[in-house]
């Protein structure tokens, strides 16, 4: 059954790279047939809008962005789509097999690739497009602006944009979740209110572990490879921790926590999780973040500009 799990999760990786390769390939190619520029380039005629509050002025930018490029977020949103219906098709073929799946029954587990394709939304939305930007304005040399404004050069670069399409995306992992919440009986408002919590900390953990990489173009020239690591190990979330061999659950469950990311919420909300186990994640996250803060730090100290 194992074999089978891994061996499915495996063609349905190699068919989601393939996917993202023909998205990019299309639009290219699109850009090139009269009838579709206007999918494919800005809209001359769409009006840009003005703000006074800085926050409001980025959200309005990425809704910009995404009426403007239409072709590639309606690429995004229906691949998004198809790989999450994928995914809810896979677990009833496992479950077609088993009635149980490291300690998940079919239910938990509908919520743990929930989980999982929620906490990537959220930081798709959140820092995705801001982090792809920050790599190139650091290898750019163009990082002066922010770093002499008086708010922290970090955050204003974390949250600059926002992936709008991320949002609609997501419909279906918030449907499955509710789904299957509703079938579970054994749900407590503590454990739903301790989930959310700790969504929201698997989504920061996440932007942590990218944020890591990110940094490294202060010290890289070309660190392309380096920035799709954090989303290759995201992968190992998707997944029940106990399917794992035991070395394998240490480093990525605890030393460096990203399947606790949706493990633990999903266990907090069944009532299937130790508190100490708990604490210990949280003091991970913790030390983490000081020390992609320390990194930062380091970085901003070896940035060269362009001026």
């Amino acid at each position: 059954m194992v074999k089978l799990f891994l061996t499915t999760t495996l063609y349905i990786q190699f068919y989601k790279n393939f996917y993202i390769f023909i998205i990019s390939s299309g639009v290219h190619f699109f850009k090139g047939i009269e009838p579709f520029q206007k999918w494919c380039y800005p809209s001359p005629t769409y009006r840009r809008w003005e703000t006074s509050t800085q926050n409001v002025k980025y959200i309005k930018q990425s809704i910009e962005k995404f009426l403007i490029y239409r072709a590639t977020s309606l690429f995004v949103i229906i691949f998004s789509t198809i790989f999450s219906v994928i995914e809810i098709i896979t677990t009833i073929v496992y479950f077609s097999y088993t009635d149980n799946i490291a300690g998940f029954n079919f239910y938990e587990f509908l919520i743990l690739i929930s989980t999982f394709n929620i906490i990537g939304t959220i930081y798709n939305i959140l820092c995705i497009n801001s982090h792809e930007n920050l790599s190139d304005k650091i290898l750019a040399g163009q990082l002066d602006y922010d770093l002499i404004r008086p708010v922290d050069s970090q955050i204003i670069n974390n949250f600059s944009e926002f992936e709008i399409s991320s949002i609609i995306s997501s419909i279906v992992p918030i449907i499955t979740f509710f789904y299957a919440a509703r079938k579970i009986n054994y749900i407590s408002i503590m454990g739903g209110i301790f989930f959310i919590i700790f969504v929201m900390l698997g989504a920061y953990f996440y932007y942590l572990l990218n944020q890591f990489f990110v940094n490294f173009s202060f010290w890289i020239e070309r660190p392309g490879k380096l920035l799709g690591i954090p989303e290759e190990l995201f992968e190992f979330a998707a997944k029940p921790r106990r399917i794992y061999p035991k070395i394998f659950q240490i480093i990525f469950a605890w030393i460096i926590p990203i399947i606790s990311t949706t493990n633990v919420p999903v266990e907090l909300l069944t009532g299937k999780i130790y508190y100490k186990n708990i604490s210990f994640y949280c003091f991970i996250i913790i030390v983490f973040s000081l020390v992609v803060r320390f990194q930062w730090n380091l970085g901003v100290k070896r940035y060269t500009s362009t001026n």
